[in-house]
């Protein structure tokens, strides 16, 4: 007899594993908001027949997926999740080898493992599967300064400060008068973005190996309209050919050491970010195309000119203001997430001064 070939798909999503916490928020749904069954599982991106049974008390609602079960139980991955969840929304999240080892402790500490059998990175990668609403993630670099500047009560004096000014000068509909100004510090040596190539564990880029710093001012106003760049380049004396390139209206200067946010400045929010990914398209392109050099602060600013035309197009600059809270004026575009590294910090301190 022939036997019927099964696609491998299918058994895929025969014995898929679904949130906990979906199927148990689809189970309370049905239970107590006499939601039906059908919509709680499309609501909840649950199986049907999976929920139904649940329902019908034929299979129970811990169940996740079919074979053995994991050490921990829901309840107490439950937990183990929140805690994973609240630390990187402050700020402090842990990597792949820190959640195996905090687990392993943790089942120690339930007398569900001795310390001599502790879970590995295959406990990990199930982990993740048992609970899609976790992913690892690159996260971006936040200062201790920042992180304790951008509580709730700083940002809503600052926006109360910004409505006193929006309505001083008669501001709140006229955009074209309303600026952000801001720097941007590029390295010579850029970040090579990704390529195509064979499908191999790595690729190699060239760059141009020893990097220096230039400072990018950049200006634009909440219409969209941006002004020329303003390079601030590392020196001790001016040389009109570190300008060599550059867009019309662009001026520079020298400094032997440039520096001077990142949730309430326009530029920060909407243009900076597409500016540094630009950038770095456009330094891997000259590398490409001139072999035998290398990027120094005689060619960045025509480099960096063309990334900053694109970066701050009016498109650009209208949502950057418009993530910013400041046009339209909108106190409340800032995400409370924000808030909880402040929060965190501030709760440590008076931990250690009541102590």
């Amino acid at each position: 007899m022939r036997q019927k070939q099964v696609n491998p798909q299918q058994i895929k999503n025969l014995y898929r594993v679904y949130s906990p916490s979906s199927m148990t928020n689809a189970f309370l749904a049905v239970k107590e908001q006499n939601m039906s069954v059908k919509r709680a599982s499309r609501q909840y991106n649950v199986p049907e027949t999976t929920l139904r049974q649940r329902i019908l008390g034929r299979v129970s609602c811990d169940t996740t997926s079919s074979g053995t079960p994991p050490i921990l139980s829901q309840e107490e991955e439950a937990v183990f999740v929140e805690h994973l969840k609240a630390m990187a929304n402050m700020g402090y999240g842990y990597t792949r080898t820190e959640v195996v080892q905090m687990a392993s402790e943790y089942a120690v500490t339930l007398q569900k493992r001795d310390r001599e059998h502790p879970f590995i990175l295959k406990w990990f990668r199930k982990f993740m599967g048992r609970w899609p609403e976790l992913s690892v993630n690159k996260p971006r670099s936040l200062s201790v300064a920042r992180a304790k500047a951008t509580s709730k009560d700083v940002v809503d004096t600052y926006f109360q400060s910004l409505k006193e000014i929006l309505d001083k000068y008669g501001l709140q509909d006229k955009p074209e008068n309303i600026y952000n100004v801001d720097e941007k510090v590029l390295q010579t040596e850029h970040s090579p973005p990704y390529v195509v190539g064979p499908r191999v564990s790595t690729v190699s880029a060239v760059t141009s190996g020893k990097s220096t710093t230039t400072t990018v001012i950049g200006c634009g106003n909440a219409l969209g309209v941006s002004l020329p760049p303003y390079f601030i380049f590392k020196g001790q004396r001016m040389r009109q050919e570190l300008l060599d390139g550059c867009s019309e209206g662009t001026g520079g200067t020298v400094s032997e050491s440039a520096h001077t946010s990142h949730v309430l400045q326009p530029l920060d929010l909407g243009c900076f970010g597409p500016f540094q990914r630009i950038y770095n398209s456009e330094c891997h392109k000259f590398i490409r195309q001139n072999p035998s050099s290398t990027i120094t602060r005689y060619n960045i600013c025509s480099i960096a000119c063309r990334s900053y035309i694109h970066a701050l197009s009016p498109a650009n600059l209208q949502s950057s203001f418009r993530k910013s809270g400041i046009y339209p004026y909108n106190p409340s575009t800032v995400d409370e997430l924000n808030f909880k590294p402040s929060f965190a910090l501030k709760s440590s301190c008076h931990t250690v001064t009541d102590e």
